[in-house]
């Protein structure tokens, strides 16, 4: 009798330009295997041999190989992946994948693979996806995350199996496909987030101003409050690490002070208060108001007045 088993399993490692992508059999975790963060530098001299491949749509296609029948869904592009950022200047390329064994055996699934543009450069990081021991007609689901970097025109997912499960694949991506916003950037009341913490805040003239602040001739307080809360998976400290007020006509403002809720510890979907303030001239138009978080590695946070 069969039995079906459904693993959902990612992580992100680093490739090194023209290493194989042939995989050794990986240790079974113990628990959810935590991102790295590649480097996202395009691998000039990938893609000049092709090689046999199945090709098809990504969203459309269901590639059998004879090991595995793979089905791909729901691509999007995200900030961040399993508790850890893209980092400055880069993004992940999210896609969700149903992997079927279609042996009479049990197999290893081992999947792995780079996002790629027409001109036959790819991205150096590579998404993985594996599930181990999987039953005949037993399905492994999950997600695989690409890194790329910013700017680089993805249109293919190219993907090779370890443990001789079968051809490649060579998926494209519909060149109509509308990608989502990332959803880091909103106007002052409405949220913004980077995929690690999200953030609502708004000009708040009844912050009270501390009694050892003292106010210059000429100038005037700009004063916020808001409300973070945590979108990693366990406790971890958030820190508003770096504030930086831009006004209309690019001068730049580091914080007068931080009133409260400037660091701490922060439980899953949990939130904290935090109050700040900036010290500018009388006739500086605020522009901008860029967030960057500490413990982590993340997409900057920002707010337009």
């Amino acid at each position: 009798m069969n039995k079906s088993v459904s693993v959902t399993l990612a992580m992100i490692l680093v490739a090194m330009p023209g290493a194989s992508m042939a995989a050794k059999k990986p240790a079974k975790p113990s628990a959810k295997p935590k991102a790295v963060k590649p480097a996202a530098v395009p691998n000039k001299g990938a893609g000049a041999q092709q090689i046999r491949a199945l090709e098809g749509p990504l969203l459309t296609t269901a590639f059998n190989n004879g090991g595995a029948q793979i089905k791909f869904s729901n691509l999007r592009q995200s900030l961040a992946w399993n508790d850890d950022g893209a980092g400055e200047g880069s993004h992940f390329i999210l896609v969700d994948v149903d992997a079927a064994n279609v042996r009479k055996q049990n197999i290893t699934f081992d999947l792995r693979g780079r996002a790629a543009a027409d001109d036959g450069k790819q991205m150096e990081g590579e998404g993985t996806f594996w599930a181990d021991d999987m039953l005949p007609a037993s399905h492994a689901k999950g997600t695989i995350a690409f890194p790329v970097q910013d700017g680089f025109a993805v249109t293919k997912l190219i993907m090779k199996f370890g443990y001789d499960l079968g051809d490649p694949i060579r998926a494209f991506i519909p060149k109509d496909f509308q990608w989502n916003d990332f959803g880091n950037v909103a106007p002052l009341g409405s949220p913004a987030s980077n995929g690690l913490a999200s953030i609502t805040m708004n000009v708040d003239p009844s912050v009270k101003i501390p009694s050892d602040w003292e106010l210059s001739e000429g100038n005037k307080y700009i004063l916020l409050s808001g409300r973070i809360t945590s979108l990693f998976s366990k406790v971890h400290p958030i820190e508003l690490n770096s504030v930086k007020l831009t006004s209309k006509d690019g001068q730049s403002f580091d914080p007068y002070g931080f009133i409260s809720g400037h660091d701490g510890d922060v439980n899953p979907n949990g939130s904290r208060a935090f109050k700040f303030g900036f010290q500018v001239p009388q006739d500086v138009e605020p522009g901008d108001i860029t967030i960057m978080l500490g413990y982590c590695t993340p997409a900057p946070i920002k707010f337009t007045f």
